[in-house]
């Protein structure tokens, strides 16, 4: 992960999309993302070029690195232990 805590990776389609224009996903990928759920989300969005897909931690969301996105994916899995992580202890 980086310094900013929030581009742990980037995925975007190859398709040439002005990227003032994509909205920016913050996917968690975190305590409690089990299953598929994130493999999944990553494989959707690499195929749409109106999306770009940034990955975020609890830590991440509770330090405020969501702002200047545009949606947070919380993909299947436990919910009580990704609450557990958002959550400020």
């Amino acid at each position: 992960m980086n310094e900013a805590g929030t581009n742990f990776f980037a995925v975007s389609s190859d398709n040439e999309v002005n990227d003032a224009k994509r909205l920016k996903v913050a996917l968690y990928v975190d305590d409690g993302s089990a299953g598929n759920g994130v493999f999944h989300c990553i494989r959707l969005i690499a195929h749409s070029p109106q999306l770009k897909l940034y990955g975020i931690t609890g830590a991440g969301v509770r330090e405020g690195k969501l702002a200047g996105m545009d949606l947070l994916m919380l993909p299947g899995g436990y919910s009580k232990r990704q609450y557990k992580s958002l959550h400020e202890e």
